[in-house]
């Protein structure tokens, strides 16, 4: 099935919005970095190309980003569902509208992440999953406990999984201050839907 996008522009008062490079030498001397972006599919180009109005910012950002999320000895499609749940809690529609092709590739079902906000019972999200998201929660809401992820993973998980949320919280804020979401967010109809405060995702 095909699916209908539909723009979605989200506009926060007394917020600065910086636009996208037009600068030619900036733009290809960041060239291969949204090269990578649009090839995984996340963070999306939008935030890169903001960044590079500071092209050593946007390329020394991008290599952290994709080393936290798509290497390591973390399950990358744990670190997606990771990355999906804070984007649903800073309600950032930018970053709930991208998500990671390596995922899709490696089997993530669709099914799994819109069941995310019910993933404490749900029966598809094994206990490594869930004691990563709840430690992406207790992040978000400024409780830092370690000893849950050290109970279930190696001292190497949880630095890269400390490092993960927390670059990726800190990042939600500054796509927020951003007002990205009125640049580029689209969104499957149905998946819009999901996303909506009160409806299951």
């Amino acid at each position: 099935m095909t699916s209908t996008y539909i723009p979605i522009t989200t506009f926060h008062e007394d917020m600065p919005v910086i636009d996208p490079i037009d600068d030619p030498e900036k733009q290809s001397a960041i060239e291969s970095v949204l090269e990578t972006a649009e090839q995984n599919g996340t963070p999306g180009q939008t935030f890169l190309q903001v960044l590079g109005h500071r092209p050593e910012i946007a390329e020394t950002w991008a290599q952290t980003w994709n080393t936290a999320l798509y290497e390591g000895e973390v399950n990358h499609c744990l670190k997606e569902l990771v990355r999906i749940r804070l984007a649903q809690l800073h309600d950032c529609l930018y970053c709930q509208g991208v998500g990671s092709n390596p995922a899709k590739e490696l089997g993530l079902p669709d099914a799994k992440v819109r069941s995310l906000d019910n993933y404490e019972t749900d029966d598809r999200f094994s206990k490594r999953e869930r004691v990563a998201l709840r430690f992406a929660e207790d992040f978000y809401h400024d409780r830092h406990d370690f000893n849950s992820l050290r109970e279930t993973f190696s001292d190497p998980e949880v630095v890269e999984l400390a490092w993960l949320v927390a670059l990726q919280d800190g990042s939600e804020k500054i796509v927020s201050k951003l007002n990205l979401e009125s640049e580029c967010c689209e969104l499957p109809a149905d998946e819009q839907a999901a996303t909506l405060p009160g409806n299951d995702k």
